[in-house]
C-alpha cells in the first residue's frame, strides 16, 4: 500500500474532494511562500536525499501493524506495539542521519508558527487525505481503524493547546532535537499505545497513523500541509506523559 501511497493521494484526492483540493493548493502556496527560495531549496534537497523506497516500506509496515493492533484490541498486543516502535526507530534514524530532521523542523517552524494546528480548513483537508490514502469512508475509518473524526480533531486540538509548552515549538526547534529522541521518550512506549489512545491527554494511536501517512506525503505537491501532522505527531507523543 505505502509504496504508491503518495502518488495515489495526489491522483485520487482531487477527484474525490474537488473543493478541498482547491483549498489545499491555496493553503500550500501560502505556507510555502513563508520560506525564502533558499530555505525551500534546502528542504527539498534534504527531502530528496531520503531513501524513499526504505521509508515507504517502513511506513507500510507501521500501518499494517497498527491495523493489526486495532483488530486485536481485546487481546495482548505487546509484541505488535513493540514492533511498531522498532520500525519508527528505524525511520527516525534515517530522518536524523540524512539531515532531513533539521530542515523539516526549521521549515515547519517558519511556515506553521502563525497557524493553528487545529485550523478547521487544514484538518478537513488532512482528514479527507487520510481517508483517500487508506481507501475508506468515515464509517469504515471508525469501524476498521477505530478512528472517528472527532478523535482526529481532538489530536489536532491537543497539539494546538500544547505547542507553546515544553512539548511544542520549544522542543521542536531545539538544536539537539531528533526524531530518535522524540520517539524514544514517546508516551505509550513500549506497549501502552492503546491506553494512551483512550487517554484524555493524548491519542498516540491516532497520531502515529496520521503522522506516518503524511511522512509519505512529503513528496506530493501540497507537501507543506503534510508537515502539519508530522508536527502534531511530535507534540502529541510528548504531551500524554
Amino acid at each position: 500500500m505505502a509504496r504508491n501511497l503518495g502518488s495515489e493521494i495526489a491522483r485520487e484526492f482531487p477527484k474525490k474532494y474537488k473543493r478541498e483540493a482547491v483549498t489545499a493548493r491555496r493553503l500550500s502556496r501560502t505556507l510555502e511562500h513563508r520560506l525564502t527560495a533558499a530555505e525551500r531549496q534546502r528542504f527539498l534537497k534534504a527531502r530528496d536525499r531520503l531513501d524513499r523506497a526504505f521509508l515507504f516500506e517502513k511506513c507500510e509496515l507501521v500501518l499494517d501493524t497498527m491495523l493489526e493492533i486495532e483488530t486485536r484490541r481485546n487481546e495482548s498486543t505487546t509484541l505488535l506495539q513493540r514492533n511498531v516502535w522498532a520500525t519508527l526507530d528505524a525511520i527516525a534514524l534515517h530522518l536524523d542521519y540524512s539531515g532531513f530532521t533539521s530542515e523539516v523542523t526549521r521549515a515547519a517552524s517558519k511556515m506553521l508558527k502563525p497557524e493553528r494546528l487545529d485550523d478547521p480548513a487544514l484538518m478537513d483537508i488532512e482528514w479527507k487525505g487520510i481517508l483517500t490514502a487508506l481507501k475508506v469512508d468515515e464509517a469504515e475509518m471508525e469501524r476498521k481503524w477505530g478512528i472517528p473524526r472527532y478523535e482526529f480533531d481532538e489530536v489536532a486540538h491537543e497539539a494546538e493547546q500544547s505547542k507553546s509548552g515544553t512539548c511544542g515549538w520549544k522542543n521542536i526547534t531545539a538544536k539537539d532535537f531528533t526524531f530518535q529522541n522524540a520517539f524514544a521518550a514517546a508516551c505509550g512506549r513500549p506497549d501502552k499505545m492503546l491506553e494512551i489512545h483512550h487517554s484524555p491527554q493524548s491519542k498516540a494511536f491516532v497520531a502515529i497513523v496520521i503522522g506516518v501517512i503524511n511522512l509519505i506525503c512529503c513528496w506530493v505537491p501540497c507537501w507543506p500541509i503534510a508537515i502539519v501532522t508530522l508536527i502534531i505527531l511530535i507534540v502529541v507523543l510528548c504531551t500524554g506523559c
